[in-house]
């Protein structure tokens, strides 16, 4: 009983490292390593226009309830004191399609 248990542990453990190793060279792919520095220039590129559009430590909502939005808070979040309702805003947060903004996106502040 006790060599099957350590059996079944060790084939077990086996199948997790190979998978771990799988996802882990997945993880270091170009194409991944590309995807996460361009996620990652947009949110500073986001994190800059809110500097540039809002005061510091005005309280702001990000309007969408999407990943994206959700990114946007995390970029306002040092320079501006996030609220969960648009009613306590001073400021609301959005995002309009422009060629002009961070990789075919700007950030749009809107005074309440």
């Amino acid at each position: 009983m006790r060599i099957a248990l350590v059996l079944a542990m060790l084939v077990i453990l086996i199948g997790e490292s190979f998978h771990s190793i799988r996802t882990t060279n997945a993880l270091r792919s170009p194409a991944t390593v590309q995807r996460s520095a361009s996620g990652i220039a947009q949110t500073y590129c986001w994190a800059a226009e809110v500097r540039r559009t809002v005061p510091r430590g005005a309280l702001v909502y990000a309007e969408g309830g999407t990943v994206a939005s959700q990114r946007l808070a995390e970029a306002a979040a040092l320079w501006a004191s996030l609220v969960p309702s648009p009613h306590t805003a001073e400021w609301i947060l959005s995002f309009r399609s422009s060629s002009s903004g961070c990789n075919g996106v700007k950030v749009v502040a809107e005074r309440t």
